[in-house]
């Protein structure tokens, strides 16, 4: 009898390690290609994001005839608890650009909320502070408000956490997702806590933050909603030269188009930034309600640090120019590299009124 065996094919170790070792080249190829294709996405949905906020910006001043301001610091704001705030004439209500632009960005149904939420707390303010009895619900948009910082003069009032007096509006915990840049983990844990203020003057960056580690001291204030961009504000004044690059969302400010001397296609009116660091742990974030107007002064760091425009884009940093237009800067070092022939581009693309051409050739375009 015949006998007749079929023979079991299968791999020889070699064979099966040449497999997997191509494989892997195969891997390392395809990884860097994915990851460049994925931050050109959050790139373009990043752009579209800044487009939508130049876009609102020119709404608001078709309504009104000016620019909302970069952060709204009245020197009249007084708190009920102000042992947890600046004193006046820095004390709120901190209100950014952001929540000014809330109607234009179709979230008209959240900035509702925040009037009625206002009317409520200036009728009720806690400890007989603030302004009992008043039906202004504009109170914490209006310039020279006597209205108190937005993150602690909201009823209820609450006293039993850690951070004293934390009561924001409950709108404020909204997730607006084209104030957030999709290349940044914006809600990642804080080491220190949200950013509720972010404005400049006198020469500094100021911010008022609500401390809060890792949201876990009571406050819940790791529930607001957060973003990556903010006003740009032009070079911090702190003396006679920095005049010059004075941007169009300052503190307390009400610019108009006329006012852009230098052409609004020439002028940086929104930006990117981190508000923290962009490596390691991070320190702070913007929420979308402070989120104000940050100077220049500090250039594109990289590694960011709060004071300074940053982003999770590779080798960039996007801006919305005052026409609505965007374009990416490219990143510096680590550090400033002050009145450098690239650090006097930056500053001019900031200023509205310095009377120079942007050397967007120093700005990496």
């Amino acid at each position: 009898m015949i006998r007749l065996r079929r023979k079991v094919m299968g791999f020889t170790l070699i064979e099966l390690l040449v497999v997997i070792a191509i494989i892997a080249i195969l891997v390392g190829l395809l990884l860097p290609a994915v990851q460049k294709v994925r931050d050109a996405a959050a790139r373009a949905s990043c752009q579209n994001n800044l487009h939508q906020l130049g876009l609102a910006a020119h709404d608001y001043h078709s309504a009104l005839q000016c620019f909302p301001p970069g952060s709204n610091v009245s020197p009249y704001s007084t708190n009920a608890n102000p042992q947890y705030n600046y004193s006046p004439p820095f004390a709120g209500p901190y209100t950014g650009a952001l929540a000014y632009l809330l109607p234009y960005m179709e979230q008209g149904n959240i900035y509702n909320i925040v009037l009625t939420n206002t009317l409520a707390a200036e009728q009720s303010p806690p400890g007989g502070g603030g302004a009992a009895g008043s039906t202004d619900q504009y109170a914490v948009f209006r310039i020279n408000t006597t209205f108190g910082a937005w993150a602690y003069n909201f009823p209820p009032f609450n006293t039993s956490n850690a951070n004293g007096m934390v009561a924001f509006p409950q709108a404020a915990t909204v997730r607006i997702k084209p104030y957030e840049c999709p290349a940044d983990n914006v809600y990642m844990p804080l080491s220190l806590g949200p950013i509720d203020g972010f404005w400049q003057t006198g020469g500094s960056q100021w911010i008022d933050y609500l401390y809060d580690p890792y949201g876990q001291s009571g406050g819940n204030t790791n529930l607001l909603g957060r973003a990556n961009y903010c006003g740009v504000s032009g070079a911090a004044l702190g003396n006679g030269c920095m005049a010059n690059y004075t941007g169009i969302l300052g503190m307390s400010t009400s610019t108009r188009v006329k006012e852009i001397v230098d052409g609004s296609s020439n002028t940086l009116l929104f930006g990117e930034t981190l508000g923290g660091a962009s490596l390691g742990q991070r320190d702070f974030a913007l929420t979308w309600f402070g989120s104000g107007s940050l100077a220049t002064n500090w250039e594109l760091q990289d590694p960011a640090n709060w004071y300074n425009y940053s982003s999770r884009h590779m080798a960039v940093v996007q801006f919305c120019f005052g026409d609505g237009s965007v374009r990416p800067i490219t990143k510096v070092g680590p550090n400033t590299n002050w009145y450098s022939t690239r650090w006097y581009a930056f500053q001019n693309a900031a200023g509205m009124a310095d009377g120079m051409t942007i050397e967007f050739t120093q700005l990496g375009q």
